[in-house]
């Protein structure tokens, strides 16, 4: 699908949900492997990783307003 389409559906809420799951199912397996690394500082990462989970519930894709321009190219 050509992004900047007027047909073009956002991201529904089941989808975002179903993009975060994959996203922390691959982002927890490299959370272990670097805690053995670094050890609490991964707890910074975890922060800001349930931090953006949540802003990407709520109010949805972060760069939406950016495909949405009509640029003219």
């Amino acid at each position: 699908m050509v992004y900047g389409k007027e047909n073009e559906k956002p991201t529904t809420r089941k989808t975002r949900i179903g993009a975060l799951a994959i996203a922390w199912l691959v982002g927890i397996t490299l959370l272990i492997g670097l805690w053995f690394w670094f050890g609490w500082w991964v707890l910074i990462l975890v922060a800001v990783g349930v931090w953006a989970s949540v802003d990407y519930l709520r109010r949805g894709d972060q760069a939406g307003h950016v495909d949405r321009l009509k640029w003219g190219f």
